[in-house]
Parts: structure tokens; sequence; C-alpha cells
């Protein structure tokens, strides 16, 4: 999927609502507002636009962000003492690539200062997996829906959240705005 975002396909991602909702509690509600500002006049202005997430009552629960926020993504790393870092998404772009002498390390231990890429969040909203539409499949950096489902059950069976469960997701609108590309 890394190569996904760097090529322009990705833009967007879904995430598990943890915890998710009961099953009687189905109207999970986002919305943008505008707080009003006095300026140095006595006059009312619209202030900075915010995001909120509205009937949120789940105890401990949590999202992932609001527009303006940034995501740093992580993917599997070989960091060469000499060279510095490679990416795994870019292996067969490298002229000394030898699977064999490189120890890829996975992506949940890639440092902050090893990133590349850099994502603005721009909309966020919440949904049941199985509402994903069209534009949705392609917006994930997919073709089909097979090969969504196909990622997504891989991704979330050990976590019991594939496809046929229909999960709460957040569904993540970005931008990438930095990527180092070698």
């Amino acid at each position: 999927m890394v190569r996904a975002i760097l090529e322009g396909r990705k833009t967007e991602t879904r995430r598990i609502v943890k915890p998710q909702p009961g099953e009687a509690w189905h109207d999970i509600k986002c919305a943008y507002y505008t707080p009003g500002v006095i300026d140095s006049h006595g006059e009312l202005q619209p202030g900075k636009m915010m995001f909120l997430v509205l009937q949120m009552k789940m105890k401990g629960g949590r999202f992932l962000g609001a527009p303006s926020n940034y995501l740093w993504v992580r993917e599997a790393f070989y960091k060469d003492e000499v060279d510095g870092v490679y990416y795994k998404a870019d292996a067969d772009e490298y002229e000394d690539y030898d699977p064999k002498e490189w120890r890829w390390k996975p992506s949940i231990h890639m440092p902050r200062h090893a990133c590349r890429l850099l994502l603005q969040v721009e909309d966020i909203g919440v949904q049941r997996l199985q509402e994903i539409t069209r534009a949705g499949i392609e917006a994930e950096g997919f073709s089909s829906m097979e090969d969504f489902i196909e990622l997504w059950n891989a991704l979330h069976k050990k976590d019991g959240w594939v496809f046929n469960k229909n999960p709460w997701v957040w569904v993540i609108k970005f931008k990438q705005v930095h990527a180092i590309k070698l």
C-alpha cells in the first residue's frame, strides 16, 4: 500500500473503531463547526474551522485524527550504517539489493526520523466496513472489491475483524504532503 500512496492511487484508509459500539448504537455522527471570535473592533468573526465527533458515547473510544492533522507512514525498512535507510516498497529499484543479505525490519519498529511519507488528514468519518463504495475501493488503492476484501481479511483475521463481520471503521481521507523518493 506504500507504493499506492507514493503513486497517488491511495488517498483513503480505513481503521477499526475501538472499542466497537454495540449493535443498537448505529448513529455515529461527525461534523465541522466554526466557533465565533470577537475581533479588535468588537465584531463577531468566524474562527478556525474545527472537527467534532458527535454522539460518541463509547467508553474509552478514540478517533485517529482530524482534518489538518498529520500522519506519518511507517513501512518495512533496512538501515545501512553507510548509506542510510532503504524501504522495502522500493526494493526492486535498488541496484545493490540482495534479499539474502538485507534483513527488513517490520514497520512497527520504524523510528520517526526514518519516515519518508507524511500525510495530511483532509476528512474523517465513520461507516460500516461493508458500506464501502466503488469510489472508496479506488481511493484505498485497489482496482476491485475482491482485492480489497482479500487484503483486509489477511490483515484482520487474527483480531477477528474480517470483512463479513462488518465492523465500524474510521474512514480517513488524506493527501500526501511529503515524500522522499530515492
